[in-house]
């Protein structure tokens, strides 16, 4: 391809990602295109290397990097709340989220949040009894019950805030400024594929459920 072809392609490539990407700036696009064509480079040299093994060896990988990871932030955030009227990071997710949702359901808190539900609801009594949460009677099933944040789990979720604020600046400010966009992209889009199937999911086997998202993926 000539110069000017390359050109016309770029621009090409460019439209259709602002497009789907409404408001990205050029820096957003032009990471995720050399994102994009470093993997395609990756995957025709990998070919020669028996690709199937490859990729057997990048997933343990990640997956070993992952498990780390979530080991330093749970070793970070315990020393995040040591000082705080919070316990740990679980009850600030329980009442930012909540707060988000405005008045919902138990439930609905603790599926959000993915927790064991024995677990979601030791949390959620923990956070009541202490005055940081109120529950109340849902309207529309009198089985259930409703949730809302209280001034004093307002104020003692927002002065946590400074110290989870401190806790993911050491797990990512190693990383640049580009570094983190692009580990937030596949991130979102890792979580976006998982949030549209969990609900199908939850009651599966391992078998079923490994079985079900690898046809996902051989769709692809």
């Amino acid at each position: 391809m000539t110069d000017m072809d390359n050109m016309v392609e770029l621009i090409t490539q460019y439209r259709a990602y602002a497009r789907e990407n409404i408001g990205c700036s050029v820096e957003e696009f032009c990471a995720a295109y050399l994102e994009t064509h470093s993997h395609k480079h990756q995957s025709a040299a990998s070919d020669q290397e028996e690709p199937r093994q490859m990729n057997q060896i990048v997933s343990m990988q990640l997956g070993r990097l992952f498990g780390k990871l979530w080991r330093y932030v749970s070793i970070y955030s315990k020393k995040a709340f040591e000082h705080q009227d919070l316990r740990n990071f679980d009850e600030w997710l329980y009442l930012k989220v909540t707060m988000m949702m405005g008045n919902p359901r138990k439930s609905d808190v603790i599926q959000q949040l993915l927790s064991e539900f024995p677990t979601g609801i030791e949390i959620i009594n923990r956070l009541v009894h202490n005055g940081y949460m109120i529950e109340m009677p849902d309207a529309q099933d009198k089985r259930s019950k409703r949730l809302q944040v209280t001034d004093k789990g307002q104020t003692v979720a927002q002065q946590a805030d400074i110290a989870v604020f401190s806790m993911v600046t050491i797990v990512f400010d190693y990383l640049s400024d580009s570094e983190k966009q692009s580990l937030q992209r596949i991130l979102q889009k890792l979580e976006t594929f998982h949030d549209g199937h969990y609900i199908h999911t939850k009651s599966m086997d391992f078998e079923g459920l490994h079985g079900f998202v690898k046809g996902i993926i051989e769709q692809k």
